[in-house]
């Protein structure tokens, strides 16, 4: 269970982390779940029915009741369908972070904003003290935006998760974590809120 509840409502200038809810299930199989592109480099196979989508975002809600995880929508202040999502998993004294951006998303700095937030706060926490995430080799992209976001990389994980997007097999992965009292912070200080 996560010493934690979840981090709904927690907010940047321009985005804000809010439940995934069923009507997600279309925007998100449009834009996320059932882009090849966006689904890559994730541990999970793309989605080929919106259904799929559906069962997810049923799956999510049953998680975060029990406190085992939670995936939850990043979505503008605005409000509107998710621009991506953030998953929150771990235990004890330890979180692991997940995250993706839908494609028409990508380039605004959105990630490095959202998960520098959702560090920040996680590490504030008083019973968590490591957060770490990882990424394929090949991608840079989310490399870049956990260094940006204050993380530092701790080294590589050899046949570490599979991304059956690109192979049945395990593949190679970079660890990245940021560690109360040892973390350098985000690029820029990105004052973030938590409410609701």
């Amino acid at each position: 269970m996560l010493p934690f509840t979840s981090p709904i409502g927690l907010a940047t200038s321009r985005l804000a982390l809010r439940a995934l809810v069923p009507a997600d299930a279309g925007p998100l199989f449009a834009t996320y779940t059932g882009d090849a592109e966006v689904a890559r480099y994730m541990p999970w196979r793309r989605h080929e029915a919106q259904a799929q989508t559906e069962r997810m975002i049923g799956a999510a809600a049953q998680l975060a009741a029990d406190r085992s995880a939670y995936l939850l929508a990043i979505a503008d202040t605005a409000g509107g369908a998710p621009a991506g999502l953030v998953n929150l998993a771990g235990g004890d004294h330890g979180v692991s972070i997940g995250f993706g951006l839908a494609r028409p998303s990508w380039g605004r700095g959105y990630g490095r904003e959202i998960v520098a937030a959702v560090v920040g706060w996680l590490i504030d926490h008083p019973s968590v003290w490591r957060v770490w995430g990882y990424c394929d080799t090949a991608n840079a992209a989310s490399a870049a935006v956990m260094l940006a976001a204050g993380m530092q990389e701790e080294g590589t994980l050899r046949r570490f998760a599979v991304h059956p997007n690109l192979s049945p097999e395990p593949r190679t992965c970079r660890l990245f974590a940021a560690v109360r009292g040892e973390g350098a912070g985000p690029e820029t200080d990105l004052p973030a809120t938590a409410g609701g």
